[in-house]
């Protein structure tokens, strides 16, 4: 799992994943690394179940910083 971004400067990038008790389970600068539902970066394997991503990215038109946000379900 990995957003597609336009219209943002893909320089100030910045992606998470959180678990439901607020614990960070991903996070990468690399817009090209997706999220394949490992822990920690392939420590473990997430459980089944709903995720809440995070991106913090610069507006490519005010230079702003924005957080955009949304959940992903997790199934195998």
């Amino acid at each position: 799992f990995f957003p597609e971004i336009t219209g943002f400067d893909i320089e100030e990038y910045n992606f998470q994943i959180w678990n439901r008790w607020g614990e960070l389970m991903f996070e990468t600068n690399d817009l090209s690394a997706p999220w394949i539902g490992d822990v920690r970066g392939g420590a473990h394997i997430a459980p089944l179940g709903v995720y809440v991503w995070r991106i913090f990215v610069q507006n490519a038109y005010t230079w702003e910083t924005e957080e955009i946000s949304g959940t992903v379900t997790l199934i195998r």
